[in-house]
């Protein structure tokens, strides 16, 4: 714990960073005298705790998205014995974090290769990756929950993907019978109404997870939103899973679909009010014009979409998370990608992958006069 503050000092890394870092490291939390002394900031212990509070419950729906893209190992949640041993302070960081879902390998599980608790109860510690156990995976169907391996959720009540449902899957694996009461109480201190409002609301856990993956200048999110103009629908994506098929299949399996229940929807409703009367014909006037709001607003989303599709969207993870956000500006709430995008047309980022995607002949007449533009697209 000395040598930990004393990097905390070295590094200027403030009380609430800390806090954070030992959470994610799965060692105790200690609010420690000397620390609350030297803090620069007037909070009071109540204002502290609070804060720890919201931000706790906050990082527990973040974690909860992520078990459900395949990221986090929900089994580790229910049985602390699974959490692997920290490696010693100098030797090799691991491949990945302590928590994270794995193959046999020792990188992050794929379908069909999730790790077994054998194999996680054999290991010496973060390092380690057993070589001989018996049986070192599982069927998928036996994990606890449903993974998405695509990486796509949606934000669409009913849907068998919705994010909501998904999240309040993992929230009753924790905690079992309880799992409403829980959820009240997460909905109290964050003073949303539902848990939809909370993920739908760009401010509210997108902002979060904005900032919580922006430390240090980087601006790095690993969950994205995108979304229609009027929030009314919206599709997460998980960064690490992200392919030049992944617009694709959102459109494929996620908004036509959509589209086409709607206007199902629509011609059931029409029908409606032309066989009816009075208050009943106003509710389904009412209902048929919301519904053919909902459905113009998801057609222009369906149509920027189809724009960076057929543009050929191909994500390159060398080139960093918000150049390869850039391309969906148009369809994310936040105002960092539109920057990103017209730095890209003005030749600001060419040493980029997505910048040869899309202005080839720009780039390539720099290539000729930059060495070193032309080593990075492997023209040297």
């Amino acid at each position: 714990m000395k040598v930990n503050n004393i990097i905390y000092d070295l590094y200027d890394i403030d009380f609430t960073d800390r806090r954070i870092i030992e959470h994610e490291l799965g060692q105790t939390i200690q609010v420690q005298d000397e620390v609350e002394k030297e803090s620069d900031k007037a909070e009071t212990e109540e204002e502290i705790i609070s804060e720890s509070i919201v931000d706790r419950v906050q990082n527990l729906l973040m974690w909860c998205i992520g078990a459900v893209f395949g990221r986090w190992d929900v089994r580790m949640a229910l049985d602390k014995s699974l959490i692997p041993k920290l490696a010693n302070p100098f030797d090799p960081l691991p491949v990945c974090s302590p928590g994270m879902l794995l193959s046999p390998d020792g990188y992050p599980a794929t379908l069909g290769s999730i790790v077994s608790e054998a194999w996680l109860k054999r290991r010496v510690n973060v390092l380690d990756v057993p070589t001989d156990v018996p049986n070192p995976t599982i069927a998928d169907k036996d994990y606890p929950i449903q993974v998405d391996w695509n990486g796509i959720l949606v934000d669409d009540e009913g849907h068998s993907n919705d994010i909501v449902k998904k999240v309040h899957e993992v929230l009753v694996l924790i905690y079992g019978e309880h799992a409403d009461e829980r959820e009240r109480e997460i909905l109290e201190i964050l003073d949303v109404k539902s848990l939809r409002d909370y993920f739908r609301q760009p401010k509210r856990f997108f902002d979060f997870h904005i900032k919580r993956y922006s430390k240090s200048r980087r601006k790095a999110p690993i969950y994205w939103l995108l979304q229609t103009k009027k929030k009314n629908y919206g599709i997460w994506l998980y960064y690490h899973k992200l392919d030049n098929d992944t617009l694709f299949k959102i459109l494929r399996n996620y908004v036509e679909p959509k589209l086409n229940l709607i206007s199902s929807q629509i011609l059931e409703v029409s029908q409606k009010v032309v066989n009816t009367d009075g208050r009943d014909k106003l509710t389904y006037e009412k209902e048929l014009e919301k519904l053919d709001e909902l459905r113009q607003e998801i057609t222009e989303f369906k149509e920027e979409l189809e724009k960076v599709a057929k543009m050929g969207y191909d994500p390159n993870f060398d080139d960093g998370v918000i150049l390869n956000m850039a391309p969906l500006h148009t369809v994310i709430p936040w105002s960092e990608p539109p920057k990103y995008w017209k730095d890209l047309e003005s030749g600001k980022y060419d040493w980029a992958h997505i910048a040869m995607k899309y202005w080839s002949e720009r780039v390539k007449a720099k290539c000729k006069k930059d060495k070193s533009l032309a080593i990075a697209h492997g023209y040297e």
